[in-house]
């Protein structure tokens, strides 16, 4: 699993542990898997051409494949609030590692005012975001929900996104 695990993200890879991962490889699908695995489920996402295909990784990643490669890698800090899918998925695994790109570790729960503080951030409410070069993070934040079910307090974030490839290209 990854419990406690650091993940580095650069221009060209992942880092895990000692370890070099190339997102645009054929095998970084599968080697991802590996390392946050097992694969709970997969599903396609209906109405692409070409096809879009989720990996759900037991250790809080999920991986959109367009044909057959990464896309992006979702790292999710929130059960219910780190959803990318929530019309395919009830909730999602927890990621509880920390994530590192661009100089700026991530482990889930950092305060909207952290996340406002990123220089070149762009975005706004709770769907935010900056480029480190070619890697683009999006930032999730979600108010926590009260007793009543109402978000209420501050934001905080509950999920990254990474994508290597050019933003809005699939």
């Amino acid at each position: 699993m990854n419990e406690g695990r650091s993940i580095r993200v650069e221009l060209d890879a992942v880092w895990i542990d000692d370890r070099r991962f190339d997102p645009v490889a054929l095998d970084f699908i599968a080697r991802m898997s590996e390392e946050f695995g097992p694969e709970l489920m997969t599903f396609e996402i209906e109405g692409w051409n070409p096809p879009r295909k989720v990996h759900v990784l037991s250790g809080g990643v999920l991986i959109l494949e367009v044909a057959g490669r990464a896309a992006n890698v979702f790292f999710c800090f929130h059960r219910t609030d780190a959803n990318p899918y929530p019309s395919n998925l009830s909730d999602v695994p927890v990621f509880s590692g920390s994530l590192t790109v661009g100089g700026l570790t991530f482990a889930g729960g950092e305060s909207e005012d952290f996340v406002r503080r990123i220089p070149s951030l762009e975005g706004h409410a709770s769907i935010r975001g900056f480029r480190n070069g070619p890697v683009y993070v999006g930032l999730q934040l979600e108010k926590e929900r009260n007793k009543l079910g109402r978000r209420a307090g501050p934001r905080r974030l509950v999920l990254v996104t990474i994508e290597w490839n050019e933003r809005g290209r699939h």
